[in-house]
């Protein structure tokens, strides 16, 4: 295996977390139920070899889980290669130690009576030959789950680079047309122009990958008074945001396109402009924002290639950060064009 990844994890999966607690305890049962199944052969059988296969698989099951959630911050300083021999040794070892102690436990009761001598020697070897034959299935599996992520990670980010790199140059050259237009009549708005398109080219250009939703939506303003300034009085906002916002990270630059898109495809198709509507609002799990403009009365409105390009490019990278709990859909009707943006809010908000 390959030395540790540029995140500072290992490939383990986080053996704290609630998921891979209930993902152990879901397969701890089914192994119970699979060795029963194989081991007995009356009623009477099938229902004490189950409560003694679950007893003893989940203390195995729940011990490792213990160790390596304690072990999961000493363990992540090393490569692969050590995290998986370290892993490897705290299970079998656990395996043997609980064969042993469920053993000794068995003296005490009538259970051991018919046990031959070498039973102990016997089922540690058996046990902990299961065990590795497990061990080894689901670290190579952990493993290569691992670099399928960080492949989709770095495809991920190689989708924002290239959105990031997709503000158009006639807009670069639009806008510094209308701030050159101002450092005579209105040498105020002029800064105040070249100070938003530097802040929208910083954002653009971050290396961050992520922003808060309070900072697309902060990027998005910014550019559309940039816009403002050509467009003038034929571009109208009306912001209608519920607050708080809350406090989820998006992917860098997902808001500012779907605005772009309403300036491009939309506003600059009308002679007489129109009114972009930007609304947010809060359910139990999400905030939904829904940006809306109006289309050309006589319905001769045709999808723009770019426009559909740019929808799917934000709705991949969405789906790609959120595990496809966020949502990007659209939709035409009377005579407007919504595009709705479902955010996931974060569990501790």
């Amino acid at each position: 295996m390959k030395n540790q990844n540029s995140t500072g994890e290992s490939f383990l999966p986080n053996f704290c977390s609630r998921d891979v607690l209930v993902l152990i305890l879901i397969v701890s049962e089914l192994v119970a139920v699979m060795l029963t199944l194989s081991t007995s052969d009356t009623w009477e059988e099938v229902k004490t070899q189950f409560v003694t296969f679950t007893i003893f698989i989940l203390w195995i099951s729940l011990t490792n889980l213990f160790l390596l959630c304690s072990l999961r911050p000493f363990i992540n300083r090393f490569s692969n290669l050590v995290v998986s021999v370290l892993t490897f040794l705290v299970i079998q070892l656990v395996t043997a130690f609980f064969t042993a102690v469920f053993y000794y436990l068995a003296q005490l009761t009538d259970i051991a009576i018919e046990w031959e001598a070498n039973w102990l020697l016997k089922n540690i070897l058996r046990n902990v030959g299961v065990s590795m034959i497990a061990t080894a299935i689901a670290l190579r599996y952990w493993y290569v789950l691992k670099q399928w992520q960080l492949n989709v990670q770095a495809e991920a980010r190689s989708r924002v680079v290239a959105l990031q790199a997709r503000i158009r140059p006639h807009f670069l050259f639009n806008s510094m047309n209308s701030i050159a237009s101002l450092t005579r009549s209105d040498p105020e708005k002029a800064e105040e122009a070249v100070e938003d398109l530097a802040e929208l080219f910083r954002a653009s250009l971050t290396h961050e990958g992520h922003l808060t939703l309070a900072d697309e939506i902060e990027l998005s303003r910014t550019y559309l008074r940039i816009e403002s300034l050509r467009i003038s009085e034929r571009l109208r906002i009306d912001w209608q945001l519920e607050k708080p916002l809350p406090n989820s990270r998006l992917p860098a630059l997902t808001l500012q396109p779907l605005v772009e898109n309403t300036i491009y495809h939309g506003i600059e198709k009308l002679p007489e402009g129109g009114t972009v509507t930007i609304k947010g609002k809060h359910t139990q799990k999400a905030y939904i924002i829904e940006i809306i403009n109006p289309l050309p009365a006589d319905g001769s409105y045709i999808p723009h290639k770019g426009n559909q390009i740019a929808l799917e490019n934000v709705r991949q990278r969405l789906a790609l950060a959120f595990n496809e709990r966020a949502l990007l859909s659209t939709k035409r009707e009377d005579g407007l064009f919504t595009v709705k943006l479902t955010i996931p809010k974060q569990e501790k908000e």
